[in-house]
């Protein structure tokens, strides 16, 4: 089944902040969220998978600090230490804070808000 695979910075003082977002497909003809979904006719409330795993959390080695964050060293919090990496649109989408498409609006119009390790948003 599909899933979104979400990296992770962690530091020494254990706090953790996402640092990319990435969408897994299963590529399954019986997923509905599978660009390789079954498009002939079929009964696909019953025979279809109709929501995504959950997420996974991933720290590769290269996020794994052996100094604390910089909010607990009292130093101003920048993406990835110290606050998310990651930006939340007002539609639900995710994106990365250094995605070339990332505006203060987004292609609907909206403005696009970031989220906080401790869940707090923000219009940017």
């Amino acid at each position: 089944m599909c899933y979104f695979l979400i990296e992770y910075a962690v530091y020494n003082c254990t706090h953790q902040y996402p640092l990319q977002k990435h969408w897994v497909a299963c590529n399954r003809q019986a997923c509905t969220l599978s660009r390789n979904h079954q498009r002939t006719q079929h009964d696909c409330l019953r025979t279809c998978q109709q929501q995504a795993l959950p997420d996974v959390d991933l720290v590769l080695p290269g996020n794994s600090h052996p100094v604390p964050c910089n909010p607990c060293l009292n130093l101003p919090a920048v993406p990835g230490n110290g606050a998310s990496a990651l930006y939340i649109h007002h539609n639900g989408y995710i994106s990365e804070a250094g995605d070339s498409d990332t505006a203060s609006e987004s292609e609907s119009g909206s403005e696009v808000e970031s989220v906080s390790e401790s869940g707090e948003e923000s219009e940017a």
